[in-house]
């Protein structure tokens, strides 16, 4: 298997009201905007990778070890921010 990054979470469908008095469920079949979410969380993600990489906190194994180049690791990093990121919303 490849290198392959993901989270898993759960987020509920609605929120405490202005008050603070009572729960106030969200309209049926939405709750945050998935496209804005996933790029948000691409941006977030990749800008982490890269200060970690910075730190020297990362280590690269198997066909990752070529990402411990400055030069690759940026390109890698770069594509990553390029690609559409899945987040789905699933109701219960």
């Amino acid at each position: 298997m490849t290198h392959h990054p993901h989270v898993h979470c759960i987020v509920p469908s609605g929120g405490i009201s202005t008050d603070k008095q009572q729960w106030q469920a969200c309209k049926t079949g939405f709750f945050l905007p998935v496209r804005v979410l996933s790029r948000l969380f691409r941006r977030l993600f990749v800008e982490g990778l890269r200060q970690l990489y910075a730190d020297n906190a990362l280590l690269f194994y198997g066909d990752l070890t070529k990402l411990i180049e400055p030069r690759d690791f940026s390109e890698w990093c770069t594509q990553q921010q390029s690609r559409e990121w899945v987040v789905r919303h699933l109701s219960v």
